[in-house]
């Protein structure tokens, strides 16, 4: 599986998300992301696609101790990827969705909002995992919930396309 790398936030995905105008996109239809897209968001949003998603996940489940998974912004909300790995990390505070803002500050209250289970961590080793990184200050503000002593990676299962350009193709084990 091809992995991609963007230096500058220092983040992993499998791909590129599209969203719902992608397939308007004259040239990446080539490069099968589309199909790709596609599929990350009826995972998201339906829990399809599972056994493929899990599949492309399981090399990151032998090299990290854990896979931890960013929550969504509402407490009554489970994310399919919670489902499949656990809530070691857990949003205890509904926070405003930040959809087409992300260009905003993360705040204390968004800090507030989260409690990280360690006890629930069978070793130091961390895959946190999102999945749809448009900016990458969800998955650095989850990162900084962890004590020191931990290593913590951060992936996703799709980079937004306008992170494309920056992006670099690279496995999380090349680190």
């Amino acid at each position: 599986m091809t992995w991609y790398y963007h230096p500058k936030l220092d983040i992993y995905a499998t791909g590129f998300y599209l969203g719902t105008a992608g397939k308007n996109i004259h040239g990446y239809d080539d490069q099968g992301w589309w199909d790709f897209s596609r599929r990350i968001r009826r995972f998201k949003l339906y829990g399809h696609h599972t056994e493929q998603i899990t599949t492309q996940l399981a090399p990151l489940q032998q090299q990290f101790s854990d896979i931890v998974i960013v929550p969504p912004n509402r407490i009554e909300k489970t994310s399919t990827l919670q489902s499949l790995y656990g809530n070691t990390l857990e949003r205890v505070k509904t926070v405003s969705k930040r959809t087409y803002v992300h260009h905003a500050h993360i705040t204390q209250e968004y800090y507030d909002s989260l409690t990280l289970h360690t006890e629930r961590l069978t070793g130091t080793s961390i895959c946190l995992l999102d999945d749809i990184c448009a900016t990458g200050k969800s998955l650095h503000a989850c990162q900084q919930m962890f004590p020191p002593s931990y290593t913590v990676t951060c992936c996703a299962l799709a980079f937004s396309l306008s992170l494309f350009p920056e992006c670099q193709q690279k496995h999380p084990g090349d680190i």
